[in-house]
């Protein structure tokens, strides 16, 4: 696997955040609810901290955006770095395993780099446009399933009621259609597992750039399909996603509508 410079330096970001996250893994009790049942922790904000500085050493004109700390971009800067410095907060409070970093690389709508790396089991996912998808260095691909009632399906819950009841009769049309359901926690590593073929089908609606950037471009190098709701191209204005084995995109997204 030849890792670009941008890819490398995405690579460190992250490891350098997971690095934080294992040593603030006592202090998990520290966040405050950014919303009703949304919670930002003391570590998101230390881990995208050393993100952005280390980003911006190395890539001074490019701009960023980041969860917590919104846009920060270079005016008319062509590449920005989209970041998640902590996907699964809610999990890494609980002490659950399911938390990454997920870091991208875009130029308009074209994700070069998605990296996101899981300090616990130390699992790190890379993509690069047109170069292939890879766990801890080796080749990975999605599933070859051809049938929904083989599938294994995935969502996450939202924290805005509206969007939640959105979500729920969603899964409703497709549970009944596929072998099982999961919702784990965490957006990016949902996508991971979808690309090393652990997981067929995931949606979610009402989603942030940020929340899928990385595994949007990690599955789709692993042979998969991401498109928002409407089959469109996932892109930086895309509001809800639903990515698969390619096989069942079809059939998922006519479930998925209604």
């Amino acid at each position: 696997m030849h890792l670009t410079y941008q890819a490398k330096a995405a690579i460190g970001a992250a490891r350098e955040a997971g690095a934080i996250m294992l040593r603030r893994e006592k202090k998990r009790s520290e966040y405050t609810y950014k919303g009703a049942h949304d919670i930002l922790s003391a570590t998101d904000l230390a881990c995208e901290k050393a993100i952005i500085g280390a980003l911006r050493r190395k890539f001074p004109a490019h701009g960023i955006l980041s969860e917590e700390a919104g846009k920060l971009s270079t005016q008319g800067a062509e590449h920005v770095w989209v970041i998640d410095p902590l996907d699964g907060t809610a999990n890494f409070s609980q002490g659950l395993d399911e938390y990454c970093t997920s870091i991208a690389l875009m130029r308009g709508d074209d994700i070069l780099v998605g990296v996101v790396y899981q300090p616990k089991t130390d699992r790190l996912f890379v993509a690069q446009r047109g170069r292939g998808a890879f766990l801890n260095g080796e080749r990975i691909r999605v599933s070859g399933k051809a049938k929904l009632s083989d599938a294994m399906a995935a969502t996450d819950q939202s924290h805005r009621a509206h969007v939640a009841r959105r979500n729920l009769a969603s899964l409703s049309r497709l549970s009944p259609k596929v072998r099982d359901v999961r919702i784990l926690g965490s957006a990016a590593l949902h996508l991971c597992r979808l690309a090393q073929g652990q997981i067929d089908v995931y949606f979610k609606h009402s989603f942030n750039l940020w929340d899928y950037a990385a595994g949007a471009l990690i599955v789709a190098e692993a042979g998969g399909t991401v498109t928002d709701m409407r089959a469109a191209p996932i892109g930086r204005a895309s509001k809800d996603i639903v990515a698969t084995n390619g096989q069942l995109h079809k059939a998922a997204l006519a479930l998925l509508k209604g």
